[in-house]
């Protein structure tokens, strides 16, 4: 998702900079945009703001902060104005989301050659799970208490030990004192990173 982005991300950065930054002493430069008919899609869904629309100039097209924010937290990337540095922090490292929820019942099933526990009728899987089943690959996954963060990681075949890391910011679920992951999302995001 990180790529899908990246020219989003360098084109507001851009924008910020031809826009926001104008130094000391610089001559004021006046700009006239108009409002782009370009589509903003994010995840395949249209994203539009009519009180702050995609702008054009010179054929580039520009999106207002307060949209990109908006996106950001779409997406689950970072978004920060930090106004004593009259910066806008972008951060892809964001804090995992963790969802803690009371369970009344809990049902163990087998599927897939995993164990699994369904709740409310939807099927988790615990991390430690997938680690044993994939141990001799070289997968892992680490928990980062300072930034609340689930990594997936790789280890086998590389120098001195140093971790490759195939996904950040896992969404996790907690019942009982313990981590899951959703089990399609395992499916879809992080079985197909196991070789």
């Amino acid at each position: 998702m990180l790529k899908k982005n990246k020219q989003l991300i360098i084109g507001f950065v851009l924008g910020a900079l031809i826009f926001g930054i104008i130094p000391v002493g610089a001559v004021v430069q006046d700009y006239i945009l108009k409002k782009s008919e370009t589509k903003l899609m994010v995840d395949g869904k249209e994203f539009a703001n009519k009180e702050l629309p995609v702008l054009i100039y010179k054929g580039y097209n520009y999106i207002p902060a307060a949209t990109f924010r908006e996106i950001c937290d779409t997406i689950g990337v970072g978004f920060e104005w930090v106004g004593e540095k009259n910066e806008i922090q972008i951060n892809t490292n964001r804090s995992m989301t963790i969802k803690e929820t009371k369970v009344k019942d809990m049902i163990d099933i087998e599927k897939d050659g995993y164990k699994l526990f369904v709740v409310d009728g939807v099927e988790y899987i615990l991390p430690r799970e997938i680690f044993e089943k994939h141990i001799d690959q070289g997968y892992d996954f680490r928990f980062i208490p300072e930034t609340k963060e689930l990594y997936f990681y790789h280890t086998n075949n590389l120098r001195n030990g140093d971790e490759e890391i195939l996904l950040r910011n896992i969404e996790t679920h907690i019942f009982q004192n313990k981590s899951y992951i959703e089990y399609n999302y395992f499916k879809e995001n992080i079985l197909p990173l196991i070789k």
